[in-house]
C-alpha cells in the first residue's frame, strides 16, 4: 500500500463525531483528511525524533496495530511547558490584530483544501482576542526589525510553527546575524538531539555565540546532521 493510500486509511480509522471529512481527488487515489488528524500531524512534525517514523505510523495503523501511533501521539500530547494564557495574550496584542483577512484568503486558496480546512479562519483565538480587552498594537509591531546587534537565528527544517523561511527573512534586516538551519528538525531546536552523545548542536551554537557574539559560531555540527531517514518508506 502506498503512503498516500495508507494515510487515507488512517484518516478513516481516526475520524470521530464532529470531524468533517474533506475529499480531494488526486488521480485514482482519494485524499481524505480531518482537522484533528492534520493538526496531530503538524504537532508530530515539531519533534525531530518522530519525523522519520511517519511512514511506519501510517502502515502499522492501517494494518490494524495502532500501538506505535498511540505512543507517538502520547509524546505530542505531553503538558505544555509554558502558560497558554500568557501566549494568547501576547498573540492577541502583537500578532492577531495585524493579520490581513484578504491576504489570509489568498494564501488559503493556494493550499491543499484538506489542510486549509483544518485551519479555518477566523479561528478560535482570533474570535477570542477582542474579549481580552487589549489596546491596539503599536504599528511598529508589524515592521521588520532593523538592528546591527549580533543575533543568533536557529531554524528547524520541518518546523510548522515558525518555518525556516521566517528565520531567513528576519536575517535580511539583521546584518550581524548568524543563521543556522537544522536539517530534519522541527520546532524548538534547542532541545532536540541530533546525536546519541554530547550536548545538542543548537546548545553548542548558543554557548559559543554567548561567549563571542561578534563572530559566527562554528557550524560544523549543523553541517554534520544527516538528512532524515524515513523508516518504512
Amino acid at each position: 500500500m502506498g503512503l498516500q493510500a495508507g494515510l487515507c486509511a488512517v484518516v478513516s480509522l481516526v475520524v470521530e463525531p464532529g470531524d468533517t471529512a474533506v475529499a480531494q481527488q488526486t488521480g485514482d487515489v482519494p485524499v481524505l483528511a480531518t482537522p484533528r488528524l492534520v493538526r496531530l500531524a503538524e504537532a508530530g512534525f515539531q519533534n525531530a525524533a518522530l519525523i522519520p517514523f511517519f511512514p511506519t505510523f501510517i502502515t502499522t495503523t492501517v494494518a490494524g496495530n495502532p500501538a506505535l501511533l498511540t505512543a507517538a501521539l502520547g509524546v505530542v500530547a505531553l503538558p505544555e511547558l509554558y502558560s497558554p494564557g500568557v501566549q494568547n495574550a501576547v498573540l492577541c496584542n502583537e500578532e492577531i490584530p495585524l493579520i490581513d483577512p484578504a491576504r489570509v484568503e489568498q494564501e488559503r486558496a493556494q493550499v491543499n483544501p484538506a489542510i486549509a480546512h483544518a485551519y479555518a479562519y477566523p479561528d478560535a483565538l482570533t474570535r477570542a482576542c477582542p474579549h481580552f480587552g487589549l489596546p491596539a498594537p503599536d504599528p511598529i509591531e508589524g515592521a521588520a526589525v532593523h538592528s546591527d546587534v549580533p543575533t543568533l537565528i536557529l531554524a528547524g527544517d520541518y518546523d510548522p510553527n515558525t518555518p525556516a523561511a521566517f528565520g531567513r527573512l528576519a536575517a535580511q534586516t539583521l546584518p550581524n546575524s548568524h543563521y543556522f538551519e537544522f536539517r530534519g528538525f522541527g520546532h524548538v531546536v534547542l532541545f532536540q538531539q541530533d546525536a546519541t552523545t554530547g550536548p545538542p548542536c543548537a546548545m553548542q551554537l548558543m554557548a559559543a555565540f554567548l561567549d563571542d557574539p561578534q563572530h559566527a559560531p562554528d557550524g560544523s555540527c549543523v553541517d554534520a546532521i544527516p538528512p532524515p531517514h524515513f523508516i518504512g518508506s
